[in-house]
């Protein structure tokens, strides 16, 4: 059995060792000539490697880690320096930088992080002007912060293919009266009244806020921690996962 994947004219052969991708390689030439397809040879990597260019990324089985190339990240890094030079801009613009910065997700760890702030402004825009793509909107300094972020970045920017071991696990609930956390790793807890003005809030940001403050109590002196959370609301399950969400509060 081969590891193949396979995207219309492009693929991607794999293999557990040397021998068994090479034989992928040699099986898969053989049943695409008997097809009558025409290989490109020069195009083609026929010997096995531990680095590949695939779709636009570098797929690295020695460092587990997927890459732009030098190439996209030049093009990246140049389409948000022109944007950040300019005072202002077409919605269709901003748009087309949007795309190509969700098209560079896979290569980039956190890139939604720096993604939806710009989506919340394009969606801004539009409503502003009526869904009309083609009105005009001033470059302000939240815009160019985001997309300066790209441009010092991008070029280190990688994606780790396999996630490590959680270092600490946590739970955290929250009511309209009261927040609570549980460490298990560490067998630690916290909890929290909420103000009266707080209370007011909907509930699926008091659980938001939860995870927020427990991450204060039990984290804020560590950095580069993996933490496995629990929560049993979907609604901040799913903006957490995301990296937060397209409307603002």
């Amino acid at each position: 059995m081969h590891i193949s994947t396979i995207y219309i004219d492009d693929s991607c052969l794999q293999g557990y060792t040397y021998n068994s991708c090479q034989q992928n390689i040699n099986d898969t030439v053989e049943l695409l000539d008997k097809l009558g397809f025409t290989i490109s040879l020069k195009k083609s990597v026929l010997i096995p490697t531990q680095k590949i260019v695939f779709l636009g990324f570098v797929l690295c089985s020695t460092t587990l880690t997927v890459r732009l190339t030098t190439k996209k990240c030049e093009i990246i890094a140049e389409m948000c320096n022109r944007f950040i030079n300019t005072r202002r801009s077409t919605i269709k613009q901003l748009c087309q930088i949007i795309g190509k910065l969700v098209a560079a997700t896979p290569g980039v760890t956190y890139a939604p992080l720096y993604i939806r702030p710009l989506e919340q402004i394009k969606d801004r825009e539009l409503r502003k002007h009526r869904g009309n793509f083609n009105s005009f909107f001033s470059v302000t300094p939240t815009v160019k912060c985001h997309l300066q972020w790209w441009i010092d970045n991008i070029h280190s920017c990688y994606r780790n293919i396999v996630t490590k071991d959680p270092d600490f696990v946590l739970y955290t609930d929250s009511s309209r009266l009261m927040w609570g956390a549980y460490e298990e790793t560490r067998n630690k807890q916290t909890n929290g009244f909420w103000s009266a003005e707080e209370q007011q809030q909907h509930i699926n940001i008091l659980e938001l806020k939860a995870f927020q403050l427990a991450l204060y109590s039990f984290y804020k002196d560590k950095n580069d921690i993996h933490i496995k959370i629990y929560m049993d609301n979907t609604t901040s399950v799913s903006y957490i996962n995301r990296y937060g969400g397209k409307i603002i509060h």
